[in-house]
This record gives structure tokens, C-alpha cells and sequence, in this order.
């Protein structure tokens, strides 16, 4: 089970990684996430820990180089036995995934404790209460 959740994990960084090379190569556009942050979500979601966040709000903020759009979602984040942190994190988001973000919503996430801003939201997986 471990294995196949780190091959998860890389697969999805590894993805991350190629679309940031990709986008070295094109314009940067208005609200598009920056390479950096998407190298960090990508180091998040091999080390970071095991959360919850709940789904408060969502905007749209633009699009991103591929033209997906963008959304700020505002969320409370609980990672690590700390206490919930408020926090808006701003990602793309496929056609596919939109229905799965509406308020109220549980998410499973990895974050950074320090920083639970740094996070990765995993779409795939539900939170079972």
C-alpha cells in the first residue's frame, strides 16, 4: 500500500515538474500560478503531511498556459495535530474536478505543518468521516 502511494505521489510530482518545464518555454499570463509555486506543491505532495481542509469559498482567478482555469479556494486547513489554520491557495483546476469544489466540502491534503499554506490538494481521494 505504501508503494503504490509513493508511486502516486511521484507521479503526480513528476507531472508538476513537466508542466513547469513546458511553461518555461510559453509567456507567462495574468493569474497564472508561478514555477515556483508549482515546484513547492510538488515537493508538498511527496513530503508533506496527511490533512484535512475544509472548502469555505472558491473564486475564479484567471487561467492558467494551458487555459484551465484558475481558482482561489478558500479553505481551513488541519494537518499534523496542530490547530485548524485558515488559508486561500490558488490552483488550476480541470473541467472534470469543478464539481467536487463546493463549500463544505472535505479534502484530503499534504501541507507543510510550518507553512500550511504550501499544500497539495489530493482530488482523488474523499475524506471519509
Amino acid at each position: 500500500m505504501e508503494n503504490e502511494l509513493l508511486k502516486h505521489w511521484r507521479s503526480l510530482r513528476n507531472e508538476v515538474n513537466r508542466r513547469v518545464r513546458r511553461s518555461r518555454n510559453r509567456r507567462q499570463t495574468v493569474g497564472a500560478p508561478s514555477s515556483a509555486g508549482a515546484v513547492r506543491a510538488s515537493t508538498v505532495a511527496v513530503t508533506g503531511v496527511e490533512g484535512t481542509a475544509t472548502l469555505i469559498a472558491v473564486r475564479p482567478a484567471g487561467f492558467d498556459l494551458d487555459r484551465q482555469p484558475i481558482f482561489d479556494l478558500d479553505l481551513v486547513v488541519e494537518v499534523g495535530g496542530r490547530p485548524p489554520v485558515p488559508v486561500t491557495h490558488r490552483e488550476p483546476m480541470l473541467s472534470h474536478l469543478q464539481p467536487r469544489a463546493l463549500p463544505g466540502a472535505q479534502l484530503r491534503v499534504k501541507a507543510d505543518p510550518d507553512r500550511p499554506a504550501d499544500l497539495f490538494i489530493d482530488w482523488f481521494r474523499t475524506v471519509h468521516t
